[in-house]
């Protein structure tokens, strides 16, 4: 039973024997993780809207038409209850 405790307690430490993963070729000076974001790339561009209208006024006419639409369905299946 002591043994089976030991291996339990090596799988669970993540301690294992195997060897590590192999590093593909052309892999072997990989260094991106040591480089600043900084030092590679550069900032996208940002564009405004092609029209002028205010994004968040296009959302709220959106919503206030799916409110809309929302009523209008809850009162025609009301109806249709009523009728039965």
């Amino acid at each position: 039973m002591d043994a089976d405790r030991a291996e339990a307690l090596k799988e669970l430490s993540g301690l294992t024997e195997d060897p590590p993963p192999e590093v593909p070729a052309g892999d072997e000076n990989l260094t991106t993780w040591n480089e600043s974001p900084d030092l590679t790339g550069h900032a996208a561009p940002t564009f405004p809207p092609d029209d002028e209208t205010d994004i968040a006024e296009e959302l709220t006419e959106e919503g206030v038409e799916e409110a809309d639409v929302d009523r209008r369905r809850a009162a025609k299946d009301e109806y249709r209850s009523d009728a039965s």
